[in-house]
């Protein structure tokens, strides 16, 4: 006997899940849905086990428990409780309580046996083991699956599922089952075409099905498995001991009772005439079988048994049969309200055909569905769903309207047409429409307008559609429809709903706009009145207005007409009147106010008038312009007056001059331009600083007023340039007065603030009508004859003339073709040798630019280069000069010329500008030079003018081994501490001290101190300008390294300079140098007879006799030969002999010096006797005995003191 257990669960889907699963096990089940109930059960009927759940109505699971264990007659009855164990400790609770074990939730169909086996006591009815077969399940449902895997599961069989017919098709062929259970309605592919197709394979003809289906009747299931040569057909649900007996028929382990000829199992009478009942005689005839039941069940009472036995089987099939119709039109009426339930809630257009097409196709049992949605007067569906293979989608939801179709959408009537041949064009359908047997077509309409159709085709299971299928389907149309217009409907409302909140939003941005506006009149810094003009009143003003005006907005509101306005708010009446008064277009317009205290207010005030109703409102927004008068008087003044000095400035002047000319010309009257310029502004301004600079020029401009008469004016125009105008009826001549006694008054000493300070002016004065009739022309005459004062030496004053106006044109006439000269390519380099004085060789050159002007020839450096510098073209100039010498540089490494270092003058001006370093970087890398062939000249003001920057950018060029050189050194201005930080590599000496180096002692003195100094610098010395023999010999003798010069070469052209490199010319050294170590005496003398008489007397004690009748000869002589002693007369042209020998013992210390004379006068030769300049004196005639000695005692002495030949030929005596 097989165990009997009760089930206490509210929950109906586990209650049958848990019933099913014990059933299909050979288990009794026993139920209860509440506690209450679930405790008499199990006193009442004493079962094997107990499963309870433990949230229960009117008794939970706990209070069940406590019952069970407090009832000796029950408590020994293992009592399981099902939960989900939500919480920790919920199992100890559990046990505590008395429950003997849990099943937990959800419940798992493949442990739910295993779990509650334990706890019987032998009581479990297993089913008998079978022989082992292959099961395919074919369901959509996954549920359907799990059940029907789970119960076959324990019969030891081989089990395979699919989820549609498709891929079961795929699984039949691959595994080839032994028995397949199938669903009928599927998605994809359904049952009978699955079954269809698998009967058409050889291999898998003769598979057994089972139908396992809940949507059909069980007469039309039965039809429909008929059709496709299936002989089971199982109705969900089924009891688990039906579907297994099932199971164990169809796979031959079991006899099958006799059936009738051509019926499946389980099958009714097949029905009549092929055709289903209309629902209403359906219903009516399972009615009647039951009353007909009702009657046999009461001639039973009065029967025989036989009788009875007989009546009672009879009473059962119609029972049975009754029961079975009204489960299908059960079935039916849940699946239509399913239906409206599955639309209500869709809100997608395409879905919601789809659940529409396919619950009718269910519903209906047809082959084929279709349900199109289209707008009113739309040539194409808007929406389409179709189920069954096959169908031609495009071609239908392309042709809404076609054949029958277009009568569903046009007389809003069902269609319902049978027996047909199969033909779709039969009725009008595409020709690619799969066969058509059996049409259903129903209008999807409402009250007011038609949504679309919805037509069925071919029905399963009978020869055609009924008027039951026709009154289906027109009720899956209908709720289509209400649907449609509930989701039109609802895509009204969302529509208004989304209008309804852009109204309320744009309420609250304008309530908020309004509450902006509000605070942006109050924050504005402009007054706003808003005037009603038909009510003759202020609507409403702002916080500044009331501000600017110092009233109250109350007292604004008050203005209107019949008031009376006391005190002060007549000035609002004046107000409000001048606000309409104005143009109220928009323009802009300035009024004066009056504000409550009295005090005028200028405003700029813009009017529009607005339409605000049935009135017109004017906006008038006012802005306070008081600071901007100001300040336009403020401006006037500095556009026509000088802020520092209050003179008139040029533009002022230009006017009064204007004036002052019309002026003269009416009275015939003389007048002068006077262009002042305050010497050395610029010195005062860098030592003293500039706010004394400006208290001098308040001073200076103070001291011109004081000069000038009432009529005649004075400005400034800049800086320290001020400008006057004098009338002078009298003639020009007498402003010579006038300028006299400016400079007069601006000799006296200057007190700025305990600085005392003297300047001077240089003036330029033009003369009208004599010089021009124009202001600028006058203006300009008397600028150019200014600076013709300050180039006479500043303090002066000069008039204009013809010829400095020729001079100022030329300059610029200069000026415009040295721009030319540049875009041209006018420039060209020259090239000067430079010599290394002790070899002779070549050791560079010096590139020096020249203009080669069209029509003027070779222009001459000195009238171009400053001219270059003044106007800043000297940056653009020294550019290509750069670029250009390390081109030729690059030139020559190419050719036998070989590497050539030269250098190039660089001006202050390109460090000023700046740029110099990428420049010299650019030509270097662009020409592809040796840094170290390339030397920068710079001078020595050029360093100094910002040290600091040049020394880094000097030093960066070093650090790529260019040459840097200090060129004209000695004439500029350094600083030692600086030129020792200076990178460089030469000291250059300026031709100033080389060109009289040998008879002027400062200049010899100042050249031997740059050697000196280069030397313990570590510095090279180049002498430039050296032109004669006895300059060379001076510097060699002193040790400098290199010279440049005419003695050498002037300045040639490249050409020259190349066959100069290629010929390998070389200086030649002094041909007297080999004669050193001769005793050497020198005689100068004007008179050539006295040489001579001197020379032969003398050559007899073997002295090397050289002879001089100047003393520019005899620097020269001194200058290239080592002379022992020299005899000079002291009356001689140019220079006398005293100041020849001054300027010898400063050039030539190691001389010994004898003066010859034949003058009385002795003063000037006492005085070079007393300075050291003579070291013996001798009055003509002498005597030639006492000269010789005297002589020889010279050389003695200077052998002596110095080391001379004589001093060398006596240690040669001394024997050794």
């Amino acid at each position: 006997m097989s165990a009997r257990i009760l089930i206490i669960e509210d929950n109906a889907t586990n209650m049958e899940l848990m019933v099913y699963l014990l059933r299909a096990f050979g288990y009794s089940p026993l139920s209860a849905s509440d506690g209450e109930a679930g405790v008499a059960a199990a006193q009442r009927e004493l079962p094997d086990l107990i499963i309870c759940d433990v949230h229960l109505p009117k008794l939970d699971g706990y209070g069940v428990v406590a019952a069970l264990k407090a009832d000796p007659a029950v408590r020994h009855i293992p009592a399981l409780a099902v939960t989900a164990l939500a919480m920790v400790g919920d199992r100890e609770k559990l046990l505590e309580a008395g429950f003997d074990g849990y099943i937990g939730k959800p419940i798992e169909p493949d442990t739910f046996v295993t779990q509650i086996e334990s706890f019987l006591q032998g009581a479990v009815s297993s089913p008998g083991k079978n022989d082992m077969a292959t099961i395919l399940i074919v369901d959509d449902h996954v549920l359907n699956r799990e059940f029907l895997m789970t119960l076959l599961s324990y019969g030891g069989h081989r089990l395979l599922e699919a989820s549609n017919g498709a891929e079961g098709l795929k699984m039949v062929l691959a595994e080839k089952p032994d028995l397949v259970i199938s669903d009928i309605l599927m998605p994809n592919m359904d049952g009978y075409e699955f079954v269809t197709r698998m009967h058409e394979h050889e291999e898998t003809a003769d598979v057994p099905v089972i139908f396992y289906t809940a949507t059909y009747r069980e007469r039309e299931a039965m039809a429909v498995a008929q059709s496709c040569g299936v002989r089971w057909v199982l109705p969900k649900p089924s009891d688990p001991e039906v579907i297994l007996a099932t199971v164990q028929e169809a796979l031959g382990l079991a006899e099958s009772p006799p059936l009738a000829e051509g019926l499946p199992a389980f099958a009714p009478e097949p029905p009549q005439e092929g055709r289903f009942h209309d629902i209403d005689h359906q219903v009516a005839e399972y009615l009647d079988e039951l009353e007909s039941s009702s009657q046999l069940i009461t001639q039973l009472a009065g029967d025989t048994e036989e009788a009875q036995s007989e009546n009672l089987s009879r009473m059962t099939q119609r029972l049975s049969h009754s029961l079975s119709s009204l489960q299908a039109v059960s079935l039916r009426l849940t699946a239509l309200i399913e239906l409206g339930i599955e639309l209500g809630a869709e809100r997608d257009p395409a879905a919601l055909v789809e659940i529409g097409c396919r619950v009718a196709q269910n519903i209906c049992v047809s082959k084929y569905a279709c349900i199109g949605v289209l707008e009113p007067g739309a040539t194409e569906l808007s929406y389409f769903a179709s189920c069954g293979a096959g169908m031609p989608v495009r071609q239908i939801a392309q042709t809404p309207r076609a054949g029958v179709l277009r009568g569903l959408l046009d007389q809003r009537l069902p269609c319902r047409i049978n027996d047909l041949n199969g033909d779709p064009a039969g009725i009008g359908l595409p020709p690619t429409h799969p066969p058509v047997h059996s049409f259903l077509g129903v209008p999807i309409i409402s009250r007011e307008r038609t949504h679309g159709w919805l037509y069925l085709v071919d029905k399963l299971g009978a020869d055609g559609f009924s008027e039951v299928d026709e009154r289906v389907a027109g009720t899956v149309a209908a709720q289509v429809a209400v649907a449609f217009e509930n989701l039109l409907l609802y895509e009204e409302i969302k529509r208004h709903h989304a209008q309804l909140t852009l109204d309320m939003n744009a309420r609250i941005r304008l309530d908020e706009d309004l509450r902006r506006f509000r605070l942006a009149m109050d924050a504005t810094a402009d007054a706003i009145f808003l005037v009603d003009r038909a009510g003759m009143c202020f609507v409403d003003v702002n916080v500044t207005a009331c501000r600017m005006l110092g009233f109250e907005r109350d007292d604004f509101l008050k203005v209107g007409p019949n008031r009376s306005l006391e005190g002060d708010l007549h000035k609002l009446e004046e107000l409000y009147d001048k606000l309409l008064a104005g143009d109220q277009s928009g323009a802009m317009a300035e009024l004066l106010l009056q504000c409550k205290d009295g005090s005028a207010l200028a405003v700029e005030v813009q009017r529009r008038t607005l339409r605000s109703g049935a009135s017109w409102i004017l906006v008038a927004v006012a802005r306070d312009i008081t600071e901007r008068k100001e300040a336009e008087q403020r401006l006037l003044k500095l556009a026509h007056f000088d802020t520092l000095t209050g003179l008139p400035n040029r533009s002022q002047f230009y006017d009064s001059l204007a004036h002052s000319l019309r002026q003269a010309e009416e009275h015939k009257w003389s007048l002068a331009v006077l262009f002042l310029d305050v010497d050395r502004f610029k010195n005062v301004n860098d030592t003293l600083g500039h706010t004394i600079g400006d208290e001098l020029l308040r001073q200076f401009s103070s001291r011109l007023v004081d000069c000038l008469r009432v009529r005649d004016t004075i400005g400034r125009f800049g800086g320290d340039e001020f400008a006057a105008i004098l009338m002078l009826p009298d003639g020009a001549q007498n402003a010579i007065a006038v300028v006299d006694k400016i400079r007069d008054a601006l000799r006296r000493p200057f007190d700025l603030k305990g600085h005392e300070v003297t300047v001077t002016a240089s003036i330029g004065i033009a003369v009208y009508p004599d010089d021009g009739a124009e202001p600028d022309t006058l203006i300009q005459y008397a600028d150019t004859a200014m600076y013709r004062a300050k180039e006479a030496g500043r303090d002066a004053f000069r008039f204009f003339t013809a010829e400095m106006n020729a001079q100022s044109l030329a300059r610029l006439d200069l000026e415009n073709a040295l721009r030319r000269a540049i875009e041209n390519e006018e420039f060209v380099l020259h090239f000067q040798p430079k010599v290394h004085i002790d070899s002779g060789r070549i050791s560079g050159a010096e590139a020096l630019i020249r203009w080669q002007r069209p029509g003027h020839g070779m222009v001459s450096p000195a009238l171009f280069i400053p001219l270059l510098e003044e106007t800043g073209l000297i940056v653009r100039v020294g550019t290509w000069v750069i670029h250009e010498a390390c081109r030729k540089i690059a030139h020559w490494h190419k050719t036998n010329a070989g590497d050539v270092h030269l250098s190039v003058n660089v001006s202050g001006i390109q460090f000023f500008v700046g740029g110099l370093e990428e420049e010299v970087l650019k030509a270097i890398r662009e020409h592809g030079i040796a840094p170290e062939l390339l030397e920068l000249e710079l001078t020595e003001s050029s360093l100094m003018s910002n040290a600091e920057e040049t020394i880094s950018v000097l030093q960066n060029l070093k650090a790529l081994g260019i040459q840097i050189s200090i060129d004209d050194f000695g004439t500029g201005y350094s600083s030692l501490a600086y030129l020792k930080r200076f990178p460089i590599d030469k000291l250059k000496i300026d031709i100033a001290f080389v060109r009289e180096v040998t008879s002027n002692p400062d200049d010899a003195a100042i050249v031997l101190a740059i050697i000196n100094m280069a030397h313990s610098l570590k510095l090279n010395v180049i002498a430039e300008g050296v032109e004669k023999d006895a300059q060379l010999s001076y510097l060699r003798r002193h040790g400098c390294d290199e010279m440049q010069g005419y003695y050498f070469s002037r300045p040639l052209p490249e050409q020259d300079f190349e066959a100069m490199l290629r010929e390998g010319r070389r200086m030649q050294a002094p041909v007297h140098e080999a004669v050193a170590d001769q005793q050497t005496l020198l005689i100068v003398d004007d008179d050539a007879f006295m040489l001579d008489v001197l020379t032969d007397f003398l050559s007899q004690d073997g002295y090397r006799i050289l002879t001089a009748q100047t003393a520019a000869e005899g620097f020269d002589i001194l200058a290239r030969h080592r002379v022992q002693v020299i005899l000079c007369d002291q009356c001689m042209p140019l220079m006398s002999g005293t100041e020849f020998m001054e300027r010898v013992k400063n050039l030539c210390p190691d001389t010994f010096r004898i003066m010859l004379s034949a003058y009385a006068d002795l003063t000037p030769i006492m005085a070079a006797i007393n300075h050291g300049a003579i070291d013996r004196f001798y009055t003509k005639p002498w005597k030639g005995a006492v000269l010789r000695e005297n002589i020889r005692e010279g050389f003695r002495l200077q052998a002596q003191l110095h080391g001379g030949p004589a001093a060398a030929r006596e240690s040669a005596k001394v024997p050794g």
